[in-house]
């Protein structure tokens, strides 16, 4: 029994080391139940080149995780994902075989929240708004997502996209303002639903230039540009369905709003989305290893470091640098 509870508290001391926090940003519809959704399917207990797992280590929650996938196959090929309602707690595990060497923290996030929440918004509403903010601003990645306009839409498309665009960047503004320390979290921009606009891998980066990138998500760059709380930032586009994979859900909401999608007769095909959960990780722990004195501290992290960073490398991915290390590359 001595024995046991060694071996639990030194477990616990390794996950006390290294543990990290992020946080999505984004409105209602933009893609974040689809995105978490490939990781499930895609990511989660999948060993990596590195040796490295992302996962749970408790089979119960492995077993929720299963059932909750399985609910949201359903949801994808029928009116598509139930928008989120609780800001409920997740907790995952970066394993290296069975020892724990990380430990991410994070949210689900309410679209609505964004979009609904105004300073005559009910006590219910301005609790939850300022739980996002006080999660976001307490986490080492953030993920602000955008959806774009899809091919052939309306003039409210565009403007829904313009205006997202703005809020989003708002409320990431507000959260790094509210960070407390110098280079403090990393930022991973992310453009969700690209398969709304292009067929494929190659007519998207064909078309998606980094300065189109750039020019489309503006409000969002300038923010990370401008903010000395972040020390790595990149560009991440992807389609968590996959190329010609998706057919929009004929919608009664009213005009402006996000349109919705259903996964058609096949499973979904992710693109680029595994690789946004390595860059997630990755660059979640790089401030981390800031926050870290002693040097078994600086090695453990930087350890866990250089595997990430070896597997993303290794792994066909897109992304479009504009941070590291604090500094802009544009």
């Amino acid at each position: 029994m001595k024995f046991l509870k060694s071996l639990k508290t030194k477990q616990r001391q390794i996950i006390d080391k290294i543990q990290f926090n992020m946080q999505m940003i984004a409105t209602g519809a933009t893609g974040k139940t689809a995105i978490q959704t490939a990781w499930f399917e895609h990511a989660v207990d999948i060993p990596l080149p590195s040796g490295l797992t992302f996962g749970t280590e408790d089979p119960m929650m492995a077993n929720e995780i299963l059932q909750d996938l399985r609910r949201r196959r359903i949801e994808a090929h029928s009116g598509g994902y139930i928008t989120s309602q609780d800001a409920y707690k997740m907790r995952f595990e970066l394993c290296d075989a069975e020892n724990v060497v990380a430990e991410l923290h994070t949210n689900e996030a309410i679209g609505q929240v964004l979009t609904g929440t105004t300073s005559g918004s009910s006590e219910q509403e301005l609790h939850e708004y300022d739980g996002l903010l006080n999660r976001a601003s307490n986490s080492h990645a953030l993920l602000p997502m955008v959806a774009p306009p899809p091919l052939g839409g309306s003039q409210d498309d565009e403007l829904r996209f313009m205006e997202d665009n703005r809020l989003v960047a708002k409320y990431l503004s507000t959260a790094l303002r509210h960070h407390g320390d110098r280079a403090s979290c990393s930022v991973g921009i992310v453009m969700t639903k690209l398969d709304t606009l292009f067929d494929s891998e190659e007519e998207a980066r064909s078309e998606l230039t980094d300065e189109l990138l750039m020019r489309w998500l503006r409000p969002l760059v300038q923010v990370v540009n401008q903010s000395q709380k972040v020390f790595s930032a990149a560009i991440i586009p992807t389609s968590a369905f996959g190329w010609q994979n998706a057919e929009p859900i004929p919608s009664t909401i009213e005009t402006g709003a996000t349109t919705m999608y259903r996964l058609k007769d096949r499973y979904a095909e992710p693109y680029n989305t595994t690789p946004l959960l390595l860059w997630t990780l990755l660059n979640g722990l790089l401030p981390v290893q800031l926050e870290h004195t002693s040097a078994e501290q600086e090695a453990a992290v930087s350890r866990v470091v250089h595997m990430l960073d070896s597997d993303l490398e290794h792994m066909p991915h897109w992304s479009i640098p504009i941070k590291e290390a604090g500094r802009s590359l544009i």
